[in-house]
This record gives structure tokens, C-alpha cells and sequence, in this order.
């Protein structure tokens, strides 16, 4: 080959890398030429994640060849719809909106079994009593009180009528308090006070005396209020008596008084602090500690407290929702900031504690009360309707620990929802024809079935 020939083929490959070049850095961005607009444009992408794994998925009906997770680049700019497939397991499905330069995501995909097996636990049952973490049910049938989970059973003899009759009210009235590994409760009915321990399958019943409390010599039994166990001190409880919140031992029958002026607490236990957050004479929320013994105000608003009412405290503590039950009113407390929502039966702070869900029998909303960045995002302050019902028969709701992205709906049958808007809301129907008596431990559901406990297990995996 000539110098020329060599010279002329060089001023090509120049003139080659100087075209190629740009168009394969373009490429690797992600930028698209679109011919009919003689425009460039750039591509953006999709992140698709489920439990469980190796899901098939169909963009616009087209199969891809990976399963999930996966993420999907070099798509054009527009709306797909993603169908997403697994055998034994109800689809789901999505339109998803690509934008260019931008990865959408949608990785809190729960795929649902579409066969939940239910398996009976216990009969007769007539009525069921969850425990706080849902760890337990507790029921009472013919002669004694049983708390049954898939794993035990543990009975107690009630040993007459009047017992039972007593034991029954305090759980029908949530006048019952449950130690940390709830094999033990305190019912309280009046002046009567049992602890039913069902390791040991026995019942204690004790009174406490106006003596014990240094108010008087008299031997008379009083009738304590909001009987619970004490956070950081074995046997020992909390109770209300004439406006003072006490502190009482059971084996040595002595009382302390931690405030002289409570009309409602609740107890929160963490692993280096135990705090009471209680409703003061005027109707203000404030908080003890115990281990500094620091007293804390938290609002401003005074309160009114009814029988029934309840405090709720978000996982964080940065939050807290008093629920008027009577009233069907929800204050939220926040920094200082308080939000009154009405119309409300029930209530539940997300475990992030970034939102809370309520409703009532006709409907179930979130509010977000921090921003939430994950798809679809949401901005402090927003409110979302997430279910609806034209017969009214929501009986409650519950967050799905701990992802906080869906949620199980109790009606006349059993719902499982996402928190995603993105059209369509998956929502499946688990199981059909239950009671209002339910209770939900992450993936294990338990319920109540003609005069028998049942526990399906709706884990995906």
C-alpha cells in the first residue's frame, strides 16, 4: 500500500472514530434517535422487585427473559404495563410511567398465594382476644381461658362462674395488661384483681388496701384504675387511685407515688429507658421517666378523657395520637404541631412511624405525616383514601409488618392491599366469611370461624 493509499485510509479511520464515537457515547447514556421526530432522545429504566424472587414479567404482554429483580434499561419514554406472574401465586400487575434519564421502581412487590390453606386450632371459641404483638389469641371456652398460637397451648381452669363472668368483662372492656413475653396478664375488675399466669396454668387474685397506700389505717379494698405491669421493676404494678398514678409490689404490699396528678397512662418499655406517658387533671399529655425521673409537657391542648380512650405511640416516640374514641376523633401530636381527624373508629402508626392509618366502617385513609420517598412519592401532610366499602362493613385495618407498604383489610372478608396508587391497586381477597374477631402477626392470620379458631399462613415464599 502506498504512503497515499495509508494516508487517505487514516483520514478515514479519523473521520470514522470522530462520528462513531459520540453516537456510542450517546448510546451507553442511554440516548435514542427517534427518526420520526429526527430528535434525539434519552431512555430511561425500570427496577422490578418481589418476594418472592424469580418471578416471570411481561412488559406490554412481551415476556422478558430474566426474572425478578431485575432492572430493565433503554426503555422509551411512556407508560408500560407490567404484569408480573409466579405459579401458585395471584399476578400483579402495574402501569408504569418511564421517564428519560430516570429509573422507576417498584421493589415492595408482595406476590399473594392463591390457595391459603386454614387450619383449625382450637373449639369451641366464641370470642378471640389478641395479645399485643399478636403472638397469642386468647379465648375463653366452657371452663377456661386458653391462649393458643400455632406452636402452644396453654390453659387455665377458671374455677367458678363468677370468676369467668369477671375475666370475661376485663377482656371484653381492655382491662387487661400483658407482660413483655405475654405469658402473664393482669385482669381488673373493680376491686378485684387477678394474674393469670399460663406457664404455670395458675390464677392469683389480689386486692390492694386504702392502708397500703399510706391514705389511711382502713383495711377497705379500693378499686385501682388501669392496672399494669411495671416496666422496670418484677412484681410489681402501675394503677390510678383518686387522680395519683402509685407504684405497688405484690410481694411486699408497699406503694410509692410516682405523680399526683394522672387520670390516664400508658406505659412504653425500650432497652436502656421505660417511660409513662399520662394525661394530667387539665387534660395535658406529658411523660415520665423513669430511670431520670424527668416529667415532660407534650401539649398545650388540654383533653378530654372518657373510659375507652386510648393513647397511641408511634415506634419512634416522636409521635403521638390521642383517640377520643367516644367522640371518634384522632389528635395527632407532632413537634408541637397537633392535627384533629375525625370520623375515625380505628387507628395504627406505621412501624416507620412516618404514617398513620384510620377509618371507619365505610372507609380506610393514610396519613403521611413525613415525606416518603419511595414510588409513589408522598409529601408531609397528604391524606390518601385506600379502601372503600358501599355496605360499610370495614371492621379494621393493620399494617403488614414490617415493610409498611401494605396492609390487611378486616370486613366480611379478609383483604390484602398496597399503599402503591400506581393504577391498578393490587388487592386480593384471603380469606372469605370470617368474624370481626382477628388478629394478624406479620404473615400468620388468625380468626374465628363458626366456634372455631383457625390459622392460615400466608407467607410468600
Amino acid at each position: 500500500m502506498t504512503r497515499y493509499k495509508r494516508f487517505i485510509l487514516l483520514l478515514f479511520m479519523f473521520a470514522l472514530f470522530a462520528v462513531v464515537s459520540p453516537v456510542i457515547t450517546f448510546y451507553v447514556q442511554g440516548y435514542r434517535f427517534d427518526f420520526k421526530e429526527m430528535s434525539f432522545f434519552r431512555t430511561g429504566g425500570m427496577y422490578l422487585k418481589t418476594t418472592p424472587k424469580k418471578a416471570r414479567i411481561f412488559l406490554n404482554d412481551k415476556a422478558l427473559k430474566d426474572g425478578t429483580p431485575l432492572l430493565i434499561n433503554g426503555l422509551l419514554p411512556k407508560n408500560f404495563h407490567v404484569k408480573i406472574t409466579k405459579e401458585n401465586f395471584y399476578s400483579w400487575e402495574k402501569y408504569m410511567k418511564i421517564e428519560s434519564g430516570l429509573v422507576n421502581e417498584a421493589k415492595n412487590i408482595i406476590l399473594v398465594p392463591d390457595k391459603i390453606p386454614e387450619n383449625p386450632l382450637f373449639s369451641p371459641a366464641a370470642k378471640l382476644y389478641p395479645s399485643p404483638s399478636g403472638n397469642y389469641g386468647l379465648t375463653i371456652a366452657e371452663n377456661n381461658i386458653v391462649l393458643v398460637n400455632k406452636q402452644k397451648q396453654y390453659s387455665i381452669n377458671l374455677q367458678n362462674a363468677h370468676q369467668k363472668e369477671q375475666i370475661t368483662y376485663t377482656l371484653e372492656n381492655n382491662q387487661t395488661a400483658w407482660t413483655d413475653n405475654e405469658t402473664r396478664i393482669i385482669a381488673h375488675y373493680k376491686q378485684d384483681n387477678y394474674i393469670l399466669d399460663f406457664s404455670k396454668q395458675t390464677i392469683t387474685h389480689f386486692f390492694i388496701k386504702k392502708s397500703e397506700l399510706k391514705k389511711s389505717d382502713a383495711d377497705e379494698f379500693i378499686q385501682p384504675l388501669q392496672v399494669q405491669w411495671h416496666p422496670t421493676i418484677d412484681n410489681s404494678v402501675l394503677f390510678i387511685y383518686d387522680g395519683r398514678l402509685y407504684a405497688y409490689d405484690l410481694r411486699d404490699k408497699k406503694s410509692s407515688i410516682l405523680t399526683d396528678n394522672a387520670i390516664y397512662y400508658k406505659t412504653v418499655s425500650l432497652t436502656l429507658n421505660s417511660y409513662i406517658y399520662y394525661m394530667d387533671n387539665l387534660g395535658l399529655i406529658r411523660k415520665y421517666n423513669f430511670i431520670t425521673q424527668n416529667d415532660e409537657k407534650l401539649s398545650e391542648i388540654p383533653l378530654n378523657y372518657s373510659d375507652g380512650d386510648e393513647l397511641l405511640i408511634a415506634p419512634n416516640q416522636k409521635k403521638i395520637a390521642f383517640f377520643d374514641k367516644k367522640n371518634r376523633k384522632l389528635f395527632l401530636m407532632s413537634n408541637g404541631d397537633i392535627k384533629i381527624i375525625n370520623d375515625a373508629d380505628f387507628a395504627q402508626f406505621a412501624s416507620d412511624s412516618k404514617k398513620i392509618l384510620y377509618g371507619n366502617k365505610n372507609k380506610v385513609w393514610i396519613f403521611f405525616m413525613e415525606d416518603d420517598d419511595e414510588y409513589p412519592k408522598k409529601r408531609r401532610g397528604t391524606t390518601e383514601e385506600l379502601a372503600s366499602s358501599d355496605n360499610g362493613d370495614i371492621n379494621n385495618a393493620f399494617w403488614r409488618a414490617p415493610d409498611n407498604r401494605h396492609l390487611w383489610i378486616a370486613a366480611n372478608d379478609l383483604y390484602f392491599t398496597e399503599l402503591d396508587n400506581r393504577p391498578p391497586r393490587n388487592t386480593y381477597t384471603i380469606l372469605n366469611n370470617i368474624s370481626s374477631d382477628i388478629f394478624i402477626n406479620e404473615n400468620e392470620i388468625y380468626y374465628l370461624r363458626g366456634n372455631a379458631l383457625y390459622y392460615s399462613d400466608v407467607s410468600p415464599q
